[in-house]
């Protein structure tokens, strides 16, 4: 695939990634997430982009590029360092103005990509929410949130620096979080009924390496391709030109990214239409 069209098929992708917490309470403790509705725009300008910048940082290129060319939203400030006496204490991500109905917006943006693993948890439905390789959770990002990114406005540091920059002191909050969710290949074959808290975000399933390695029947005639972490936001589709493989090259690929402790994303194409799954090398 050429650079600027996977940039683009990176941007399409961002846009049509579903989004978690649609206005609703997450907790015990009543807290309220009001989400950013991203604008949707018919003719998408495609970005520079630094082929070295992570997932996170991609999205938010992408979403200023959205914001940009809105039409409705203007952006009064982004990324923006927030020290206290020589130390840095966070950031506020995106200060936005919607000119329609002329109010401030803080927006905090998050793009992940997360697995479900009910053995973790039968109490804390966000718990069992985790990043590929184990190393984040939906709830951990949740705590941070409240913790620390949204009250972080509020803070005398960060009056004086928004004064600083002339910019206003007074804004809503909202939550911009893009997901992709896989849920385990027992739960996707037999169809459980799934939380409507996951549907819209749902993108398939992930195996153990024993599911995958026992799966070999599944896979005949099948094609595959893994793409790279920057590529993770994009939807499959089956006229992508890629170099695509089949069952015995993925397995060898699969080995070498459980060997490095790597749950590799996989994108499986046949009869004209593509799935998304991982292989984990934890279980």
């Amino acid at each position: 695939m050429k650079r600027h069209i996977r940039i683009k098929k990176q941007q399409e992708g961002f846009l049509k990634t579903g989004s978690l917490f649609t206005d609703r309470w997450f907790d015990s403790n009543r807290h309220y997430i009001s989400s950013f509705q991203l604008p949707v725009l018919s003719d998408l300008s495609v970005p520079k982009v630094d082929e070295k910048l992570p997932l996170g940082k991609r999205a938010e290129v992408y979403f200023k590029t959205l914001i940009e060319g809105s039409g409705r939203y203007s952006m009064l400030g982004e990324e923006i360092q927030l020290i206290s006496e020589g130390i840095t204490m966070g950031a506020l991500d995106f200060l936005v103005r919607d000119d329609v109905e002329q109010q401030n917006i803080h927006v905090e943006l998050a793009y992940k990509v997360y697995l479900q693993d009910k053995s973790i948890s039968d109490k804390d439905e966000f718990a069992c929410w985790i990043g590929p390789n184990r190393k984040d959770s939906l709830a951990d990002k949740l705590r941070k949130l409240w913790k620390r990114q949204f009250p972080i406005l509020h803070d005398g540091f960060t009056q004086d620096k928004l004064k600083e920059l002339g910019l206003p002191d007074f804004y809503q909050q909202q939550l911009c979080l893009k997901a992709k969710l896989f849920i385990s290949w027992t739960d996707w074959i037999s169809r459980k009924a799934r939380d409507p808290f996951v549907l819209e975000c749902l993108e398939g399933w992930w195996m153990t390496v024993d599911q995958f390695q026992n799966s070999t029947g599944m896979f005949e005639g099948v094609q595959f391709y893994i793409p790279t972490k920057h590529d993770w936001m994009i939807r499959p589709e089956a006229n992508l030109e890629l170099e695509w493989f089949d069952f015995e090259e993925l397995q060898r690929r699969v080995v070498e990214q459980v060997v490095a402790k790597n749950s590799p994303m996989i994108w499986l194409k046949r009869e004209g239409r593509v799935e998304s799954f991982f292989v984990v090398w934890w279980v």
